[in-house]
C-alpha cells in the first residue's frame, strides 16, 4: 500500500511542489532487513533490487521487491560466529549493477579475508556477484589480503560496466583510493592509485562519457584540498579536470556519482561550499556541471532554509533536461528533501521528507523507473516504530524515453547478434532494423541484444518502449 505524504508548504513560489511523495515500502525491522545505504535498481525482469543491513547473524542482504511491493531477501551475507569472520563481505554498500551476464554485481565496504590488515569490520571489503533468484553467489575478490593493502580497501561506490563490457570500480582506501578492473570471476586488477594531488576518499563509482573515458570524483585532497573531478583512461591513466577548494564558493567535497547529461556534459554535487548562508559558514553544497575538457560551472547553491544541505547523492536528469536529487538534512522537517532544478540551475520545486512517513537520510541517486516514477531508499525512519528506513516514490507518471547511444557490430547479415547500448530500455516492446521487427532480449537498463531479422535492409535501428521510440542516426549495414 502506498501512503501519500502531505507536503510542507511555505517555500518561495518558484519552489512550490508540483509532484507528491508516497511510501512504496517500509522496512519492518525486528529480525528483518533494514537501513538501506544504497539506491535501488530496476532490473531486466522489471523488479527492483537493492541492498540493506541484515538481521543477526546476517551482516547484510541483497533484496528484491516487485512493482506491487512484494519483498524478498535474495541473499544473506553470513557471519561465522566461531571464527568471527564474514568471507563474503559485510555491509553491501554501493549500488548494484545488473551486468550483461544476467547477474547482479556489487561491493561490500567491509568483510572478506583481509581482517588483519585494516580497520574494517571482519575485513576490508569484497566484490561479489549473485543471481537474481539468489541460487548462485560468488565472492569474486577480497581486498587488502596483503600488508599495506596495495590493492586498496573498502569499495563504497557501485560498479560500472562500460561499452565494451568491462566492469570497473573504485576503493575508498586506507591510505589511498584506487580504480580497479574486474579481469575474471576471481580476480581484479588495480589500475590507478590516487595520491594527495589526484585526490583521496573516493566514495562513488565511475561514469563513462561519450568519449569512452571514465569520470569520477574524489571527495578530498587535490591541489586545493577540497577534492577533485578526474578523468581516467580504460588503462587507468588519471588526469585531474578540476580542483575544489575547502569551503569555497565553487563548492567543496564532491559527493555524488557524476551523471552523463543529455548535452554530453557531466553533472555532480558537492557536500559543502557554495555561496548560500547557513551550514556553519562553510556553505551547504552545490550542483555543478563540467565538460570533458574541464570547463566548469556552478549551477546551484544549496540553502539551509530552502533546499537543505548535504546533497550526498548524485543527480538524475529527466528527458526534458531537469535535474533531480536529494539532500540528507533540512529544511522544515530536518530530514532532507527531494529537489528539482532546471538544467541551468533554477529551482523548480522542493519536496520535504518526513521521518515518520517517507523516512530520512536518502543517500545516492534517485531511480527513474519504467512506470515513470522516481524511487529512492531512505536509510532510517518510516512509519514502523523501529525506524529502519523506507523506499519512497516521487509520483511523476512520466516514463523515461529510451535513448540509443551506440551498437556493435555496425554490419552483419541476418542472424547476427547486435548489442544495442543506450538508456531506459526496461520494458522495451519492440526493436527494429530499418523498420523490420527483430527478436531481442533486454539485458539491463542500458543494453539490449537483438538479432538481425530476415528481410532487414541497411538503415537505422529503433527501440520502442511505452514512453516512445528511440532511433539511432547512424545506420546498421546489412550484408
Amino acid at each position: 500500500m502506498k501512503l501519500t505524504v502531505l507536503l510542507v508548504t511555505g517555500f518561495a513560489s518558484a519552489a512550490l511542489a508540483r509532484n507528491s511523495l508516497s511510501v512504496f515500502y517500509t522496512f519492518p525491522g525486528s529480525g528483518s532487513a533494514g537501513e538501506p545505504l544504497s539506491p535501488i535498481i530496476q532490473a531486466s525482469d522489471g523488479n527492483f533490487y537493492g541492498t540493506a543491513s541484515g538481521a543477526y547473524p546476517s551482516v547484510g542482504v541483497v533484496f528484491r521487491i516487485t512493482p506491487s511491493g512484494q519483498f524478498t531477501v535474495v541473499y544473506n551475507f553470513p557471519l561465522d560466529n566461531a571464527t568471527q569472520t564474514a568471507p563474503n563481505g559485510v555491509v553491501p554498500y554501493g549500488q548494484l549493477l545488473e551486468a550483461r551476464d544476467g547477474y547482479l554485481w556489487g561491493t561490500t565496504r567491509d568483510g572478506g579475508v583481509g581482517k588483519q590488515n585494516c580497520a574494517g569490520v571482519y575485513g576490508c571489503g569484497t566484490v561479489f556477484r549473485v543471481s537474481k533468484d539468489g541460487t548462485s553467489f560468488q565472492s569474486v575478490y577480497a581486498f587488502c589480503t596483503q600488508p599495506t593493502c596495495p590493492d586498496g580497501a573498502s569499495s563504497q561506490g557501485g560498479l560500472t560496466q562500460t561499452a565494451n563490457g568491462t566492469i570497473y570500480g573504485t576503493t575508498y582506501g586506507t591510505t589511498f583510493s584506487t580504480i580497479f578492473q574486474v579481469v575474471s570471476l576471481n580476480s581484479v586488477q588495480t589500475l590507478s592509485k590516487f595520491n594527495s594531488t589526484t585526490g583521496c576518499w573516493i566514495r562513488t563509482g565511475l561514469t563513462q562519457a561519450s568519449d569512452g573515458l571514465l569520470y569520477g570524483v574524489a571527495s578530498a585532497c587535490g591541489q586545493s584540498g577540497g577534492g577533485t573531478v578526474f578523468q581516467a583512461t580504460p588503462a587507468g591513466v588519471v588526469n585531474v579536470l578540476h580542483n575544489f577548494g575547502i569551503a569555497t564558493p565553487a563548492g567543496s567535497g564532491p559527493s555524488g556519482q557524476l551523471i552523463r547529461g543529455i548535452s554530453g556534459k557531466l553533472y555532480g554535487t558537492t557536500l559543502s561550499g557554495g555561496t548560500s548562508g547557513g551550514c556553519g559558514g562553510n556553505g551547504c553544497g552545490t550542483v555543478f556541471e563540467i565538460d570533458t575538457t574541464g570547463g566548469f560551472q556552478t549551477l546551484y547553491n544549496f540553502d539551509s532554509n530552502t533546499t537543505g544541505n548535504g546533497p550526498l547523492g548524485g543527480l538524475l536528469q529527466s528527458s526534458g533536461g531537469n535535474l533531480w536529487g536529494t539532500t540528507i538534512s533540512g529544511p522544515k522537517t530536518g530530514f532532507g528533501v527531494v529537489y528539482e532544478l532546471t538544467s541551468t540551475g533554477s529551482l523548480v520545486q522542493v519536496l520535504p521528507l518526513d521521518y515518520y512517513n517517507t523516512g530520512g537520510a536518502p543517500y545516492g541517486n534517485l531511480l527513474w523507473a519504467s512506470d515513470g516514477n522516481l524511487y529512492r531508499t531512505a536509510s532510517y525512519g518510516g512509519a514502523n516504530a523501529t525506524g529502519l528506513g523506507t523506499i519512497f516514490v516521487v509520483n511523476t507518471a512520466a516514463p523515461p524515453r529510451p535513448a540509443i547511444r551506440g551498437f556493435s557490430p555496425a554490419t552483419g547479415a541476418a542472424g547476427v547478434r547486435v548489442l544495442i547500448r543506450g538508456a531506459h530500455f526496461i520494458g522495451a516492446t519492440a526493436v527494429s532494423f530499418n523498420g523490420v521487427a527483430a527478436t531481442f532480449t533486454v539485458l539491463n537498463v542500458n543494453s539490449i541484444r537483438a538479432v538481425v531479422p530476415p528481410g532487414a535492409t541497411t538503415g537505422p535501428i529503433s527501440v520502442k518502449t511505452a514512453a516512445g521510440t528511440a532511433t539511432r542516426k547512424s545506420v546498421f549495414t546489412v550484408q
